[in-house]
């Protein structure tokens, strides 16, 4: 009968973690590729995850051989109420899915079951009530284990404890397009400008970070937060859209063909800027050579998915979000 073992990590195993991270996840990143943020990870990066806060890493043994890892981090939400929660922490915020790894020759013999309820168990006695993991809906894997210990998938989740207006957590959304086809044709609106952003747009692009991806920096971002974004290496293109001489939105794509949506000011939505501006991003993603592009959003932001269908996006797939109630 197989032997499972799990322990905290302990300081000098980052490049066991790293190794396991690396071999565990190398099939999402052959089948997805970097414009899901995959790639290896360095021993440095696994014991910069285990210095910050709240944040702990587990490992599994089989028959005393490394088997797997989970990451996980307590925070402490103020809601209606204050209660604490567990994440099992994702590989990328946007793109990724929970770390919960398990090196390819030791699935199916329980090992991820252990990894987690042994982190379910120990964070429940120290107060924790509710449990978040995130996994793609074509990881049936993933999906059978969380099933088996209690986790239920909620597409759009409200927690009592904290708020009964805003979902505590819901599905993501990936879409993807071919560029290597013609864009679909579509109504733009002849009023909107788009450029490359000046230096003069930087109190603009500060107030659309603070009102349409308040996530990024805060509600409030500062000036050196919004310019290292501009400035940012991995941008191959960002561009404003003016309308009727007023900075209104703001998007970007990556080198890995992602596209990176700061969004359009509240006010100036549904008036065909944002459909514009995505459009000359995608052409401009054509002509700097790029074949896909990969657009994620909430599954709450209705108007986007939409705009997506609208240039022709597909949908790939959904990033699942699993609760548990301890």
């Amino acid at each position: 009968m197989a032997e499972i073992y799990v322990e905290p990590f302990r300081p000098g195993q980052e490049m066991l973690v790293a190794q396991i991270h690396n071999a565990s996840f190398d099939e999402w990143a052959r089948k997805l590729g970097k414009a899901y943020a995959y790639r290896k990870v360095m021993p440095q990066e696994v014991l910069d995850w285990s210095q910050k806060p709240s944040n702990t890493l587990w490992l599994a043994y089989l028959n005393g051989v490394p088997a797997g890892y989970v990451h996980c981090r307590v925070e402490e939400i103020r809601g209606r109420r204050k209660f604490f929660h567990l994440l099992y922490e994702l590989t990328d915020p946007d793109m990724g899915q929970s770390k919960v790894a398990v090196v390819p020759g030791c699935r199916r013999k329980g090992v991820g079951k252990a990894l987690l309820r042994t982190t379910l168990e120990h964070f429940r006695d120290r107060g924790v009530e509710i449990a978040t993991a995130y996994a793609y809906d074509d990881n049936e894997a993933a999906s059978a284990l969380l099933s088996s210990l209690g986790f239920r998938h909620e597409e759009i989740f409200y927690y009592k404890n904290y708020s009964q207006q805003e979902p505590f957590a819901f599905d993501s959304v990936y879409a993807e397009l071919d560029l290597s086809k013609s864009l679909k044709d579509v109504r733009l609106n002849p009023d909107v400008r788009v450029r490359t952003p000046r230096e003069e747009d930087l109190d603009a692009l500060i107030r659309i970070f603070g009102e349409c991806s308040p996530w990024v920096y805060g509600a409030k971002p500062s000036a050196k937060e919004v310019l290292s974004w501009l400035h940012n290496s991995r941008a191959k293109v960002t561009l404003v859209a003016e309308y009727k001489g007023e900075r209104v939105g703001a998007m970007e794509f990556f080198k890995d063909g992602r596209i990176g949506i700061p969004g359009v000011l509240p006010e100036h939505r549904r008036k065909g800027i944002g459909t514009t501006l995505f459009y000359h991003l995608l052409k401009e993603m054509q002509r700097h050579g790029l074949v896909k592009a990969v657009a994620d959003t909430g599954i709450i932001l209705r108007d986007a998915i939409r705009m997506y269908h609208r240039l022709g996006f597909h949908i790939a797939r959904r990033r699942w979000a699993w609760i548990k109630l301890m």
